[in-house]
Protein backbone atom coordinates (compact mmCIF):
# COMPACT_ATOMS: atom_id res chain seq x y z
CA UNK A 1 0.00 0.00 0.00
CA UNK A 2 2.30 2.88 -0.82
CA UNK A 3 2.10 5.62 -0.91
CA UNK A 4 -1.31 5.66 0.73
CA UNK A 5 -3.13 7.17 3.87
CA UNK A 6 -2.83 3.61 5.38
CA UNK A 7 1.21 3.48 4.61
CA UNK A 8 2.36 6.72 6.77
CA UNK A 9 0.16 6.20 9.77
CA UNK A 10 0.79 2.81 10.16
CA UNK A 11 4.42 2.61 9.83
CA UNK A 12 4.26 5.65 13.04
CA UNK A 13 1.78 3.36 14.61
CA UNK A 14 -0.78 5.98 15.30
CA UNK A 15 -4.08 6.91 14.46
CA UNK A 16 -5.12 8.86 11.42
CA UNK A 17 -6.46 11.26 14.19
CA UNK A 18 -3.45 11.50 16.42
CA UNK A 19 -2.27 15.04 17.35
CA UNK A 20 0.97 16.09 16.25
CA UNK A 21 2.63 15.63 19.72
CA UNK A 22 1.46 11.55 19.65
CA UNK A 23 3.05 11.44 16.32
CA UNK A 24 6.13 12.98 17.20
CA UNK A 25 6.20 10.78 20.66
CA UNK A 26 5.27 7.28 19.26
CA UNK A 27 8.73 8.55 15.95
CA UNK A 28 10.62 8.79 19.04
CA UNK A 29 9.87 5.77 20.06
CA UNK A 30 10.34 3.89 17.09
CA UNK A 31 13.41 5.64 16.32
CA UNK A 32 15.15 4.30 19.67
CA UNK A 33 13.35 0.36 18.75
CA UNK A 34 14.33 0.32 15.39
CA UNK A 35 17.60 2.29 15.12
CA UNK A 36 20.69 0.27 13.13
CA UNK A 37 23.15 1.19 16.02
CA UNK A 38 20.55 -0.49 18.42
CA UNK A 39 19.90 -3.88 16.10
CA UNK A 40 23.96 -4.62 15.58
CA UNK A 41 23.56 -2.55 12.09
CA UNK A 42 20.61 -5.10 10.57
CA UNK A 43 19.49 -4.79 7.33
CA UNK A 44 15.92 -5.24 8.81
CA UNK A 45 16.55 -2.04 11.21
CA UNK A 46 17.67 -0.32 8.27
CA UNK A 47 14.86 -0.87 5.64
CA UNK A 48 12.70 -0.16 8.68
CA UNK A 49 14.25 3.09 10.08
CA UNK A 50 14.05 4.53 6.08
CA UNK A 51 9.83 3.93 6.15
CA UNK A 52 9.95 5.73 9.63
CA UNK A 53 11.90 8.71 8.76
CA UNK A 54 9.64 8.59 5.24
CA UNK A 55 6.44 8.70 7.36
CA UNK A 56 7.84 11.58 9.21
CA UNK A 57 8.78 13.72 6.79
CA UNK A 58 4.94 13.73 5.94
CA UNK A 59 3.14 13.55 9.14
CA UNK A 60 5.77 15.87 11.57
CA UNK A 61 5.47 18.68 9.08
CA UNK A 62 1.46 20.18 9.46
CA UNK A 63 1.30 21.47 6.06
CA UNK A 64 2.59 18.02 4.77
CA UNK A 65 -0.22 15.82 6.80
CA UNK A 66 -2.77 18.34 5.66
CA UNK A 67 -2.08 17.99 1.73
CA UNK A 68 -1.80 14.28 2.38
CA UNK A 69 -4.60 14.03 4.12
CA UNK A 70 -6.59 15.86 1.91
CA UNK A 71 -5.46 13.87 -1.09
CA UNK A 72 -6.91 10.38 0.51
CA UNK A 73 -9.49 11.78 1.86
CA UNK A 74 -12.09 9.35 0.46
CA UNK A 75 -10.80 6.52 2.61
CA UNK A 76 -11.99 8.05 5.94
CA UNK A 77 -15.29 6.57 7.21
CA UNK A 78 -17.56 8.38 9.18
CA UNK A 79 -20.47 6.78 11.55
CA UNK A 80 -23.77 8.26 12.08
CA UNK A 81 -27.27 7.72 13.41
CA UNK A 82 -30.30 8.45 11.72
CA UNK A 83 -33.77 9.29 13.32
CA UNK A 84 -37.07 9.45 12.00
CA UNK A 85 -40.10 11.24 12.98
CA UNK A 86 -43.25 11.00 11.05
CA UNK A 87 -45.51 13.06 12.89
CA UNK A 88 -45.04 15.70 15.18
CA UNK A 89 -48.68 14.89 17.62
CA UNK A 90 -47.45 11.58 17.47
CA UNK A 91 -46.02 9.54 19.99
CA UNK A 92 -42.29 10.44 19.11
CA UNK A 93 -39.76 7.48 18.30
CA UNK A 94 -36.38 6.78 16.85
CA UNK A 95 -35.53 4.72 14.54
CA UNK A 96 -31.98 3.84 14.38
CA UNK A 97 -29.86 2.26 11.27
CA UNK A 98 -28.30 -0.58 11.46
CA UNK A 99 -24.32 -0.33 12.75
CA UNK A 100 -22.31 0.09 9.53
CA UNK A 101 -20.03 -2.73 9.19
CA UNK A 102 -16.13 -2.41 9.80
CA UNK A 103 -15.04 -1.28 6.09
CA UNK A 104 -11.97 -3.08 4.84
CA UNK A 105 -9.44 -0.63 5.61
CA UNK A 106 -10.76 -0.24 9.05
CA UNK A 107 -10.65 -4.21 9.73
CA UNK A 108 -7.13 -3.94 8.40
CA UNK A 109 -6.31 -1.33 10.75
CA UNK A 110 -7.44 -3.46 13.67
CA UNK A 111 -5.92 -6.40 12.60
CA UNK A 112 -2.46 -4.36 12.21
CA UNK A 113 -2.87 -2.72 14.95
CA UNK A 114 -2.92 -6.34 16.75
CA UNK A 115 0.01 -7.56 14.75
CA UNK A 116 2.59 -4.20 15.64
CA UNK A 117 1.17 -4.60 19.57
CA UNK A 118 2.68 -8.33 19.23
CA UNK A 119 5.78 -7.52 17.56
CA UNK A 120 6.11 -4.80 20.39
CA UNK A 121 5.91 -7.21 22.86
CA UNK A 122 8.32 -9.45 21.12
CA UNK A 123 10.99 -6.70 20.74
CA UNK A 124 10.72 -5.57 24.42
CA UNK A 125 11.54 -9.22 25.66
CA UNK A 126 14.45 -9.49 23.65
CA UNK A 127 15.43 -6.07 24.89
CA UNK A 128 14.94 -6.89 29.00
CA UNK A 129 16.99 -10.41 27.75
CA UNK A 130 19.57 -8.29 26.38
CA UNK A 131 20.28 -6.12 28.91
CA UNK A 132 19.85 -8.94 31.60
CA UNK A 133 22.73 -11.50 29.61
CA UNK A 134 24.95 -8.57 29.08
CA UNK A 135 24.61 -7.73 33.24
CA UNK A 136 25.78 -11.50 33.79
CA UNK A 137 28.47 -11.34 31.16
CA UNK A 138 30.18 -8.43 32.56
CA UNK A 139 29.89 -9.83 36.37
CA UNK A 140 31.31 -13.49 35.11
CA UNK A 141 34.07 -11.13 32.81
CA UNK A 142 35.10 -9.20 36.42
CA UNK A 143 34.90 -12.82 38.35
CA UNK A 144 37.10 -14.63 35.79
CA UNK A 145 39.69 -11.19 35.65
CA UNK A 146 39.36 -11.49 39.66
CA UNK A 147 40.48 -15.12 39.74
CA UNK A 148 43.25 -14.58 37.38
CA UNK A 149 45.28 -12.09 39.04
CA UNK A 150 44.50 -14.45 42.28
CA UNK A 151 46.32 -17.31 40.26
CA UNK A 152 49.11 -15.15 38.79
CA UNK A 153 49.84 -13.78 42.63
CA UNK A 154 49.62 -17.16 44.06
CA UNK A 155 52.34 -18.25 41.31
CA UNK A 156 54.39 -15.49 42.32
CA UNK A 157 54.59 -16.61 46.07
CA UNK A 158 55.42 -20.21 45.08
CA UNK A 159 57.98 -19.35 43.41
CA UNK A 160 59.79 -17.21 45.74
CA UNK A 161 58.97 -18.91 48.65
CA UNK A 162 61.02 -22.10 46.52
CA UNK A 163 63.67 -19.81 45.46
CA UNK A 164 64.12 -19.32 49.36
CA UNK A 165 63.84 -22.81 50.25
CA UNK A 166 67.00 -23.65 51.36
CA UNK A 167 68.25 -27.60 52.22
CA UNK A 168 69.47 -26.70 55.87
CA UNK A 169 66.31 -28.18 57.38
CA UNK A 170 65.45 -31.28 57.91
CA UNK A 171 62.48 -32.39 55.43
CA UNK A 172 59.12 -31.50 57.46
CA UNK A 173 60.46 -28.72 59.57
CA UNK A 174 61.50 -26.28 57.10
CA UNK A 175 57.98 -23.83 57.22
CA UNK A 176 58.69 -22.51 53.58
CA UNK A 177 57.70 -26.41 52.74
CA UNK A 178 54.30 -25.95 54.75
CA UNK A 179 53.59 -22.54 52.76
CA UNK A 180 54.28 -23.68 49.58
CA UNK A 181 52.14 -27.13 50.45
CA UNK A 182 49.50 -24.39 51.20
CA UNK A 183 50.14 -21.85 48.34
CA UNK A 184 49.63 -25.09 46.12
CA UNK A 185 46.83 -26.45 47.71
CA UNK A 186 45.10 -22.79 46.74
CA UNK A 187 45.94 -22.85 43.77
CA UNK A 188 44.36 -25.52 42.75
CA UNK A 189 41.03 -24.20 44.10
CA UNK A 190 41.46 -21.46 42.26
CA UNK A 191 42.19 -22.98 39.27
CA UNK A 192 39.18 -25.17 39.26
CA UNK A 193 36.84 -22.29 40.25
CA UNK A 194 38.41 -20.22 37.62
CA UNK A 195 37.68 -23.59 34.92
CA UNK A 196 34.11 -23.69 35.86
CA UNK A 197 33.68 -19.60 35.52
CA UNK A 198 35.25 -19.29 32.34
CA UNK A 199 33.09 -22.32 30.82
CA UNK A 200 29.91 -19.96 32.68
CA UNK A 201 31.22 -17.06 30.57
CA UNK A 202 31.59 -19.08 27.52
CA UNK A 203 27.91 -20.22 27.97
CA UNK A 204 26.67 -16.76 28.43
CA UNK A 205 28.24 -15.53 25.39
CA UNK A 206 26.73 -18.24 23.48
CA UNK A 207 23.13 -17.62 24.83
CA UNK A 208 23.33 -13.99 23.99
CA UNK A 209 24.70 -14.70 20.56
CA UNK A 210 22.10 -17.13 19.49
CA UNK A 211 19.42 -15.19 20.58
CA UNK A 212 20.86 -12.04 18.91
CA UNK A 213 20.63 -14.21 15.13
CA UNK A 214 16.96 -15.42 16.42
CA UNK A 215 15.92 -11.96 17.17
CA UNK A 216 17.64 -10.28 13.70
CA UNK A 217 16.03 -13.55 11.63
CA UNK A 218 12.35 -12.38 13.13
CA UNK A 219 12.73 -8.66 12.58
CA UNK A 220 13.82 -10.18 8.69
CA UNK A 221 10.62 -12.12 8.73
CA UNK A 222 8.33 -8.98 10.10
CA UNK A 223 9.96 -7.22 7.60
CA UNK A 224 8.16 -9.30 4.74
CA UNK A 225 4.96 -9.15 7.14
CA UNK A 226 4.72 -5.33 6.10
Amino acid sequence: MTNSLLDCYFILEVSPTATDAEIKASYRRLVLLHHPDKNDGSQAATLKMQKINGAWEILGDPAARCSYNSRYQPWANTTSHSYSNTDSNAPRTHSYSEPPKPSQAERFMRKYAKRRANCRRQRQKWLDYERMQEHLIRISQDKVRDMNLEINALCKRIASSKEKLGSDFPPGENKLELEIINYESALRVKQTSLKSQTSRLDLLRRQLSQRRVDENDRLEAERYMK
